[in-house]
């Protein structure tokens, strides 16, 4: 008696625990919101054509600075870099970046539009805003997308990922377009923002990332598509876009999106086959963001593979 007693009282104890846990990273949960991913979301909804400056101090959620465009001096074409913290140079001063050294390399104005905890949504997003042209008036002659592996896990990964400290703006993609998934439903938030289901969205994205490689790859290519067809509808030119895998490790289902960045006419650049450098030794300590020094040996092997210099 005196066993069950003491029994149904434990259960009782660690089931107001949990309770008390669940109350608990609800309300933080909805405190942080407050101020990071619900405003910022809240933010880009209600202002579709919102300044790249701001896009940017609302939606990495570290108050970084923008990077400024590097190699204004020279008159040539523009270049325009996309990706998330490796190309926009997490850690780096501004003369240590990729941006930076391409443009003093290849003395072509370079703007730097990548965004720490990016990658392809928000590339795509960026196409879709008037101010990111109005900021580069002049026709670029090449694209830069500089892709990791995280950028498979983030086409997945909902906004509301606080554990993970990146806001990774979400696109369901239907009847042929992408569309920001509506996140005004406050019973669906609730669900969402429970640590339980944000976990549980963490190890579903891994698995498609891991087990699926046509889809994961399909979707890759779709929103470099898009992001091609906008740029190149506002500027009404064809233009040469690259795509550079940066193989820290070795890119999943590397042989298969090759080909079908090959197929839709990118150029494709793979770190593994310009050195053997090892990047992933060589980035920077419990960071893994690529160094200066890596750059340096990496942009005149890229501008000498692409016929640039």
């Amino acid at each position: 008696m005196l066993k069950r007693v003491f029994i149904n009282i434990l259960i009782l104890i660690i089931v107001l625990c949990m309770f008390e846990v669940i109350i608990y990273v609800y309300y933080s949960n909805c405190s942080n919101m407050s101020k990071n991913e619900k405003f910022r979301f809240e933010y880009l909804i209600n202002n579709p054509e919102v300044h790249f400056d701001d896009f940017k101090r609302f939606f990495n959620g570290q108050n970084y600075e923008g990077r400024l465009p590097d190699g204004l001096e020279y008159k040539n074409v523009p270049v325009i870099v996309f990706g998330g913290s490796y190309a926009y140079g997490n850690e780096l001063q501004q003369n240590q970046t990729f941006s930076y050294k391409l443009s003093h390399l290849i003395k072509h104005p370079v703007i730097n539009r990548a965004l720490p905890g990016g990658g392809l949504s928000f590339m795509y997003f960026q196409t879709n805003t008037n101010y990111l042209y109005e900021a580069i008036p002049d026709v670029p002659e090449y694209i830069f997308y500089i892709m990791i592996n995280d950028h498979y896990r983030r086409m997945y990964i909902n906004t509301f990922n606080i554990p993970f400290n990146s806001f990774y703006l979400h696109y369901a993609f239907k009847n042929g377009k992408f569309i920001i998934e509506d996140y005004k439903n406050p019973y669906k938030n609730f669900i969402r923002s429970l640590y339980i289901t944000r976990f549980f969205n963490h190890v579903y994205a891994l698995y498609i990332v891991k087990h699926n490689p046509e889809k994961v790859t399909d979707l890759f290519i779709e929103y470099l598509n898009q992001s091609r067809k906008n740029i190149e509808k506002h500027y009404n030119k064809k233009l040469k876009f690259v795509v550079l895998l940066y193989e820290d490790r070795e890119i999943l289902h590397k042989d298969i999106l090759k080909k079908k960045l090959e197929d839709n006419n990118y150029i494709v650049v793979e770190t593994s086959e310009l050195t053997d450098l090892d990047l992933y030794a060589n980035s920077i300590p419990n960071d893994y963001h690529p160094t200066e020094q890596e750059w340096d040996i990496l942009v005149p092997l890229i501008t000498k593979h692409l016929g640039l210099k």
